[in-house]
């Protein structure tokens, strides 16, 4: 490019605004004068603020400012759930319990810990307080959930109508069950001598009870939940001596989830052993009495053959039981240990009612049995359902605007806080006299079989020796098993952890002494009264001079109140969750 090729830049003249109506002209316009009316245009837009920054960016950023979208909580934690005692918790109960204001929302924070099933009802809930609460057991209802469940009450009455279905379809599959034989050689045989042997034998007719006829019918289920029961027993006592096992207990349901499964492992090898036991006993007893094997001559194809069915059904019961508790409602196994009591209750009543039209002497002792059932039924559930309720306060603590404690609750302490295990343990111990005399009286050596005799005389359930001794070892068996249930110093400890305490009582040391008092205090009028219930039937036997009273008994009696009871507050808990917006 040459020098005079060179142009000048094209330049564009700015167009110079000034001030007026007019067309827009003027070197100032548009940069704002005296006025709105001054600007070019005449008018503004509606909402225009003079060019200037938005009032809203305008306003300072201190703290305390909030969005017109933001909630104020007020925060609950689960450790102030967990002191209010309840099964359902909502605004109504925490404002009750000074913890919150009915008229604010309340949001569910997981600071600390819960261990019981609670269903809470809030605002708003942190995603781990929700995880803690369903680990637990429990439910949090949030506005959103009830919204969505407002409509779904029929899915809810569905659910609850599925679980009753699948319950009574256990029970029929179990009573199905019972009449399944083990395979031997003669069933038919077999069946009537053990019938004839347990009408005749009261402490037999007692174990057959609880299994609902198969012990006498020698089928599958014989065993019922036996080996379970044993296995439960077991553990539950070794976790009282085995620190793994003691630790496990204390993680919550991962631990008793751990725990259920060692004792379904323990249950296997219980019901193998028993399987044979059984197997060995028929034999024996049937040698004695009948002067014939019934069992035949099994060889070792036979003798595994028939342990298996045994230990098979022992195993099926097991697991149907645990259906029930998952898919049902209730604990499965007591719901089938009383199937078993109550199987056979309506033949027995069939037959007293024959008996007493044939006899018309019997109806006056037919009246009086009816009389003394309803009494003891009556005493049965007073004494399970009997406690003694400590009254509990926690310290009013205050952390900024948020209150914690102040509330006053109870610790319910059962009356027979061992429940029936005395009465199996007593029993068990009980029939190893009985077992002994039978296996050395054939024995020749004369003191040995002189006192295996005296054994089997004394240990029946119509001999005096043998009351006695039955309700020593209920009472001091309920000492030993509510020392292992209940205690005092771990009670208290978790108490002063949590800023809990007995009115008047020192909390520590103090309380756990107190503690103790109590339940001696309740032991001792809890075991003499379960004593009394598990050798009524003897004494009853003695005044009617029958003994057919042994067919239910007290022990049955309380298995059956307390199951019973047990299984309707569930049910009730359930139908309460499928109406809760009712209440």
């Amino acid at each position: 490019m040459k020098l005079h090729e060179i142009k000048a830049a094209k330049h564009k003249d700015t167009k110079r605004l000034g001030r007026g109506i007019g067309s827009g002209s003027g070197k100032t316009s548009g940069r704002g004068t005296k006025g709105q009316n001054s600007r070019t245009g005449g008018g503004v837009k509606l909402g225009f603020e003079g060019g200037q920054t938005k009032l809203s960016r305008r306003l300072p950023k201190v703290r305390g400012f909030k969005a017109l979208s933001h909630k104020q909580y007020q925060v609950i934690s689960l450790d102030q759930i967990s002191k209010i005692g309840k099964a359902i918790v909502d605004k109504k109960v925490l404002a009750e319990a000074g913890m919150a204001s009915e008229k604010k929302l309340v949001k569910l924070l997981s600071n600390g810990t819960i261990t019981t099933k609670v269903t809470i009802s809030v605002d708003a809930a942190s995603k781990s307080a929700i995880k803690a609460v369903e680990k637990a057991g429990g439910k949090v209802v949030l506005p959103e959930i009830k919204k969505a469940e407002k409509g779904s009450k029929k899915d809810k009455n569905k659910d609850l109508r599925n679980r009753l279905i699948v319950v009574f379809s256990i029970l029929a599959v179990y009573s199905l069950l019972s009449h399944v034989p083990v395979p031997v050689p003669d069933t038919a045989k077999l069946h009537s001598f053990l019938l004839r042997l347990f009408q005749s034998n009261p402490l037999l007719g007692f174990a057959n009870l609880f299994t609902g006829g198969a012990l006498s019918n020698f089928s599958i289920l014989l065993m019922g939940l036996g080996p379970y029961i044993n296995a439960s027993i077991i553990i539950q006592l070794l976790t009282q001596v085995v620190p793994q096992l003691e630790a496990l207990k204390k993680e919550g349901e991962a631990g008793q989830q751990k725990i259920n499964y060692y004792t379904r492992l323990l249950t296997l090898p219980l019901a193998i052993i028993q399987s044979i036991a059984m197997v060995v006993l028929a034999r024996t007893l049937s040698q004695q009495i009948a002067g014939v094997d019934l069992i035949g001559n099994p060889n070792i194809y036979q003798w595994v053959l028939m342990c298996t069915a045994i230990t098979g059904g022992s195993m099926l019961l097991m697991w149907l039981g645990e259906i029930v508790t998952d898919r049902g409602i209730g604990n499965g196994i007591s719901i089938l240990i009383l199937a078993g009591i109550v199987s056979n209750l309506p033949t027995q009543l069939a037959q007293q009612f024959s008996l007493a039209q044939a006899d018309s002497t019997k109806i006056f002792s037919l009246a009086f049995f009816a009389i003394v059932a309803a009494a003891v039924v009556l005493f049965v559930v007073l004494l399970n359902e009997g406690q003694r309720n400590i009254p509990i306060s926690y310290a009013r603590r205050i952390a900024g605007d948020s209150r914690y404690g102040g509330v006053d609750t109870h610790l319910p302490i059962r009356l027979i806080t061992a429940g029936v295990i005395p009465i199996i343990f007593a029993l068990a111990f009980l029939s190893l006299p009985g077992f002994l005399g039978q296996i050395f009286a054939n024995a020749k050596t004369v003191w040995l079989a002189q006192g295996a005799t005296w054994l089997k005389t004394v240990f029946q359930p119509n001999h005096t020796v043998y009351t006695v001794t039955y309700f020593l070892l209920v009472v001091g068996f309920t000492y030993f098993y509510t020392a292992v249930v209940f205690k005092p110093d771990e009670i208290a400890e978790d108490l002063q952890k949590q800023g809990g305490f007995i009115p008047g009582i020192r909390p520590g040391k103090e309380t756990s002494r107190y503690l103790k008092k109590i339940i001696t205090r309740l032991t001792l009028f809890g075991s003499v009264a379960l004593g009394l219930l598990a050798i009524f039937p003897f004494i009853l036997q003695g005044v009617l001079k029958s003994s057919s009273v042994l067919s239910i008994g007290g022990t049955g009696l309380l298995i059956i109140v307390a199951v019973i009871i047990e299984t309707l507050k569930k049910i009730e808990s359930k139908a309460l969750m499928a109406t809760y917006e009712q209440y």
